[in-house]
């Protein structure tokens, strides 16, 4: 007698949409966990776990691309639930050319957990934390290196758990809980959502 939730864990772009009939599936379904990260681009630099689109709104994935393109397919709001990435991903740019986002990637290196990139990153060797505004998104990069680290921290979980709210879906949800043993982006998630 005991009530189990079924979920599931989803591509959050349009192309997952357009191989899965998540109205029907929404029916039997408790909640779907978007994955809304992992955006970057094959070889140019972007965020991978944006709110909202830096530029092109058509062409860009983002969490808001992903909530609405869900919602339009049949899955009601209150089961959406917002990705976190809880980790980076980073690269090495092919020049020092403003501006960062855009440009060519050259290779892919660990990004690390956000404990350690909060730590021993940002502010640190030569690596300044930037933030996009229009993303909703923050990025460390290094001048000297040319390295770009893309995550989530503080201000970015804030805003999702805002944009949660306003849109009354049904929550959010991280990947993974030990890129963040030191619990700062589980601990600000808690604190910024409401609890029954």
């Amino acid at each position: 007698n005991k009530q189990y939730l079924l979920t599931t864990a989803v591509g959050g772009f349009p192309q997952f949409v357009d191989n899965a009939d998540m109205k029907k599936s929404a029916h039997y379904l408790d909640y779907v966990n978007l994955m809304t990260y992992d955006y970057h681009p094959k070889d140019l630099i972007s965020h991978h776990t944006n709110l909202f689109p830096s530029s092109d709104f058509e062409k860009e994935n983002s969490a808001d691309k992903a909530v609405k393109t869900f919602i339009k397919a049949g899955v009601p709001a209150h089961k959406l639930v917002v990705g976190m990435a809880f980790y980076g991903r980073s690269w090495f740019l092919d020049s020092s050319t403003a501006p960062v986002l855009k440009r060519k990637a050259l290779k892919q290196v660990r990004g690390g957990g956000y404990s350690f990139l909060k730590d021993s990153v940002a502010g640190k060797n030569g690596f300044t934390e930037h933030w996009d505004e229009k993303a909703s998104a923050p990025y460390l990069y290094n001048d000297s290196t040319r390295q770009f680290i893309t995550y989530d921290n503080e201000r970015s979980v804030k805003e999702k758990c805002r944009y949660v709210k306003k849109n009354k879906l049904g929550g959010v949800m991280f990947w993974e809980y030990n890129s963040d043993p030191k619990l700062y982006l589980l601990t600000t998630a808690h604190e910024n959502l409401d609890h029954q």
